[in-house]
């Protein structure tokens, strides 16, 4: 099967800064195609640089798709154009027009399948894959988009809105992995057409490790203090707030007679507010790791004893994941992400986002009750692997595509014996 791809640059693993026109810094530059990756399949692959915050958020799980795929396909590059912002811009409509066409001649002599795009969204329309897709006669899959309310629209992004649910209409299948999502591209296509899919990261990359435990701890002077752990970006807006609700529950539980220390795994512009709000509010029992390696946040879950983060407006929430994998009960906000990966009274504690007291009650709960904190840590490693696990997610999605392309294929037998 061969399938074409349209990425953001956010979203491949093992494509250095230069091959993809990143800067060091990760802002967006020019666009690159990559190296086509062989195996015995083909895939093309693009890119958009597209640095919003949706695209952050979900370019690793596009990158473990990817990952996924390159294993069991070949990976081509379909086109280096950078679609962020590209309808305020009027010289980008004749770059545009020089790329579909650039796109239209090197796809035939590859023979794709399937289109498939990422990550779409208002700031970054998909403005290739509707058209390349139709001239072609190609089935037209869109993964992980962005779709905003009508009525949350703001006008300079309006065209891009409009692009966009051009380019959702069009899909002939859609895969998200939050349900809310679901509902709304549920209003612009077919229901049918829309697969919620759970989100997912590798488990084996968030296995619990006795050894950094013990290493931590001793490195921390834990002593009979029981071990909180939050991790964020830290940055203005819902991020930061969320982090100081935890510092806040902490410094409420320590006033209760708890001894906690907490940890909070982050950088960003609001790191030195926060560090003076933990010194206000829990002296002495605060430490902020920085920004920590993703390949090193299995050791210092596995040090903790419960991961807590309100996860305002937060809408994957993979941080729930990665903990759970490590064997980490969490205390959360039911209102948004968390609810997608935690399980209520199971592998964590949901508190309403308008209860913020139940927050911290809940947090106190799995802290002094250890029974029901070992059982939820069991149950929390044996959820992610059985419901989370990343691979089991990508066969379904190459099971599915294979069946949209075999019916596209029989469509095409019928349509041509007809003329």
């Amino acid at each position: 099967m061969n399938i074409s791809f349209y990425l953001p640059f956010t979203s491949l693993s093992g494509i250095s800064a230069s091959q993809t026109g990143t800067a060091a810094d990760g802002d967006p530059a020019s666009c690159s195609p990559t190296t086509a990756i062989h195996s015995d399949q083909h895939v093309h692959a693009g890119f958009s640089a597209v640095d919003h915050d949706h695209v952050v958020r979900n370019g690793f799980d596009g990158m473990m798709l990817c990952d996924f795929l390159r294993r069991r396909h070949t990976l081509h590059v379909a086109s280096g154009y950078c679609s962020r912002l590209a309808y305020l811009k009027p010289w980008q409509y004749v770059r545009l027009a020089g790329e579909r066409r650039k796109t239209m001649h090197l796809l035939p002599s590859t023979a794709p399948d399937v289109w498939l795009s990422c990550h779409c969204d208002e700031t970054a329309p998909d403005l290739l894959g509707p058209y390349c897709s139709q001239r072609l006669s190609l089935p037209y899959i869109i993964y992980q988009p962005l779709q905003t309310s009508t009525d949350r629209q703001r006008l300079p992004t309006y065209p891009g809105f409009l692009l966009n649910r051009y380019a959702l209409r069009a899909a002939d299948l859609i895969f998200t992995n939050w349900r809310s999502d679901r509902q709304l591209l549920g209003q612009l296509v077919l229901q049918q057409r829309v697969y919620h899919l759970a989100p997912r990261i590798v488990p084996d990359d968030f296995t619990f490790d006795l050894v950094s435990r013990r290493a931590l701890r001793d490195q921390w002077s834990t002593g009979e203090r029981r071990i909180v752990m939050t991790a964020a970006m830290l940055r203005p807006g819902a991020k930061t707030v969320g982090v100081q609700k935890v510092i806040d529950s902490c410094a409420e539980l320590h006033r209760r007679g708890l001894d906690i220390l907490l940890i909070i795994a982050g950088d960003g512009l609001d790191r030195a507010l926060l560090e003076r709000h933990g010194r206000e509010k829990l002296p002495g029992n605060v430490i902020f790791l920085g920004k920590v390696p993703r390949t090193e946040l299995y050791r210092y879950y596995s040090a903790a004893d419960v991961f807590a983060f309100p996860g305002i407006r937060e809408s994957r929430g993979m941080v729930y994941l990665e903990a759970q994998a490590a064997g980490l009960p969490v205390v959360a906000f039911g209102d948004w992400g968390a609810a997608d990966t935690v399980i209520h009274e199971k592998t964590g504690l949901l508190a309403p986002a308008v209860q913020p007291k139940l927050f911290t009650d809940y947090l106190e709960r799995i802290l002094t009750r250890r029974d029901e904190r070992i059982a939820m840590r069991e149950a929390a490693k044996i959820h992610i692997r059985a419901n989370h696990d990343a691979a089991a997610g990508y066969r379904l999605i190459e099971e599915i595509v294979a069946d949209l392309v075999a019916r596209h294929r029989r469509a095409h037998r019928r349509l041509s014996a007809g003329r």
